[in-house]
């Protein structure tokens, strides 16, 4: 890993925050041709927050991660969106990169794709906005399929193809919402697989199978809700039961939704009251010790960049 020879005196650099999200409503449609999976979803932000710093250096890229061991930094995707970006924009500066988190990895809830879409943003301000958004977008797109909702004008969106095309819509007003997060890692990649196998392996995509979401039934929290269903619950619940224990024990303790975030294996419930969502969030952490409970709520508008604490 290249070493900072000197950071600029007079930057600071920008500090952001990095959202997490959770999947309201996630169909896996089948393959297509190039053997991805077609996705119709619709994204959230919440606000638990991973928060990324970013000052610019005279050359190299370093990334101190901490609240989390995540291996070897180069690997993480801040540090790949940052290599991206510099190779993409051929600008001559390296950065000096902190990521402090708090979204747990594994789980869901597009840590890593919301601290790549951090960097690709802090890094084109810090250069005078280089890159225009389309241009931000397909680096993002390379990065991993959620980044481009990170990157979208609205916290709130419709995903299709593999998640990375979006129809961004009027967030939703702010409702409170119980994370659950289990100490149980799920790979994305082996959820696609028990998925394509529960189907028989005949998963090819057809646009006879495409269901096209209407927009105009999310006027509301009740319209977004209705028939709302994550088709990777089955398999991840044979595999993790108590996941499944999980969920139903959010719905009973009030949640008017509750599901898995992405391929999990963080659970979500979503309240109508702040002070419900707390007492439930309360009596479900005695019921399940082993699991982290964390009260949160659904953003309104993305996080704005501040100048780095001097």
């Amino acid at each position: 890993m290249a070493v900072v020879v000197s950071i600029h005196p007079d930057r600071r650099g920008l500090r952001l925050e990095a959202p997490a999200k959770i999947n309201i409503d996630l169909k896996v449609l089948g393959r297509d041709e190039s053997g991805y999976h077609q996705l119709e979803t619709h994204f959230a932000a919440v606000a638990l927050c991973d928060v990324l710093t970013v000052a610019l250096a005279e050359d190299g890229l370093e990334l101190s991660v901490q609240g989390a061991e995540l291996g070897d930094p180069r690997d993480n995707l801040v540090y790949r969106a940052a290599a991206a970006f510099i190779a993409e924009a051929d600008v001559a500066e390296g950065a000096r990169m902190t990521l402090e988190k708090a979204i747990p990895a594994g789980a869901g809830l597009g840590g890593g794709s919301s601290d790549a879409a951090a960097t690709l943003k802090l890094l084109n301000r810090l250069h005078g906005d280089p890159l225009s958004e389309v241009d931000l977008s397909v680096i993002g797109s390379g990065l991993g399929a959620d980044v481009p909702f990170f990157l979208s004008p609205s916290p709130c969106a419709l995903g299709f193809d593999r998640g990375d095309r979006l129809v961004p819509i009027d967030p939703l007003p702010e409702s409170p919402v119980v994370l659950a997060i289990p100490p149980i890692h799920v790979s994305t990649a082996e959820a696609y697989t028990m998925l394509s196998d529960s189907r028989g392996g005949t998963d090819t995509f057809t646009t006879d199978e495409h269901e096209v979401v209407n927009v105009r039934t999310m006027p509301d929290w009740d319209g977004a809700a209705k028939d709302a269903s994550n088709d990777f619950e089955d398999v991840i619940f044979d595999l993790h039961p108590s996941l499944g224990v999980l969920r139903n024990e959010i719905e009973q303790a009030g949640a008017f939704l509750a599901r898995l975030s992405g391929s999990g294996a963080a659970v979500f419930g979503l309240f109508d009251q702040e002070e419900e969502a707390a007492k439930a969030a309360e009596k479900l952490a005695e019921s399940f010790p082993e699991i982290s409970f964390v009260v949160t709520e659904t953003l309104t508008a993305w996080p704005q960049t501040h100048l780095a604490r001097g």
